[in-house]
């Protein structure tokens, strides 16, 4: 049984003064993505995915463009991609369709600390999730959860490993395997 918790954490003052920019005006938005991974780490925020459920999907979208000097980027189904000039970051807006933000991403990211939310409360930022996904992140550990896309997760893992992350030898069986899968899937439609 995954046990989720809050962990609230101390983030660097450059990274609040960007997250600090967002949530003051999206409060109830919930972060995911590698952003929860550069705050642990206290790497560089690199773009900020936010997960909202269909019925807040355009709200979200026409909320951005109202508050921020924004460019398109890209538009693709359910996944918005545009670039807030003012903080100078990319920001990822996904349709998670009628299913809640933490059930979406518990379901569709594919290691284990991704699956980690960034949320903000009165007390401060806190990562939610599961305790051993944040051991994962810290002790920069890659554990294969699945994917409907893995050989994106494949070549997520070979960036992660030249960042210091270490994956064992079933995890990374289990990419290969669902890569192989996905070729077989993909012959029988060409056939």
């Amino acid at each position: 049984m995954v046990s989720l918790q809050k962990i609230y954490i101390n983030i660097s003052q450059k990274n609040r003064d960007i997250l600090d920019k967002i949530f003051i005006h999206l409060p109830d938005i919930t972060i995911s993505g590698g952003l929860v991974r550069s705050v642990v780490n206290e790497e560089p925020i690199r773009d900020i995915d936010i997960c909202v459920k269909n019925d807040r999907f355009i709200f979200i979208i026409n909320k951005i463009l109202k508050l921020f000097d924004v460019t398109f980027v890209s538009i693709y189904n359910d996944f918005v991609k545009l670039e807030i000039n003012e903080i100078g970051k990319e920001i990822d807006i996904i349709n998670t369709g009628h299913v809640n933000a933490i059930n979406y991403i518990q379901k569709n990211f594919d290691f284990s600390f991704t699956r980690l939310l960034l949320l903000k409360d009165e007390n401060g930022y806190y990562i939610f999730g599961d305790e051993s996904d944040f051991n994962d992140l810290v002790n920069k550990k890659l554990v294969y959860c699945g994917s409907d896309y893995p050989f994106s997760s494949r070549d997520r893992a070979k960036k992660f490993i030249e960042k210091g992350y270490k994956i064992d030898n079933y995890n990374l069986i289990k990419i290969m395997d669902d890569c192989s899968k996905e070729e077989i899937r993909l012959d029988k439609n060409i056939n």
